[in-house]
């Protein structure tokens, strides 16, 4: 894994720890880990659905699209991490 300071300060480039990909990396409150953007953004929607459905099914309001949504994040953070070659996980 490379990482390295981005010129304009902005960020540490090395590999997402959930896609695997060489990118410019974020950092999120309350996460482990450095994210590209596209992992990042999704991560952030995934905690703020998981947050809403909480309190959806705690206040007895129906959560199903809420639940809906999350597992269209899930499935496409799976599908962007399983296209990357994991095969190769031993560096």
């Amino acid at each position: 894994m490379w990482q390295s300071e981005s010129e304009d300060g902005g960020g540490l480039a090395g590999e997402c720890v959930l896609c695997g990909r060489e990118q410019e990396l974020f950092r999120l409150p309350g996460t482990g880990g450095r994210f590209c953007l596209a992992c990042s953004a999704d991560l952030a929607t995934v905690l703020l659905l998981k947050e809403e459905i909480d309190a959806a099914t705690l206040n007895g309001r129906d959560a199903e699209g809420l639940i809906e949504e999350l597992s269209e994040v899930s499935a496409a953070v799976l599908a962007r991490s399983q296209s990357t070659d994991f095969g190769s996980l031993q560096r």
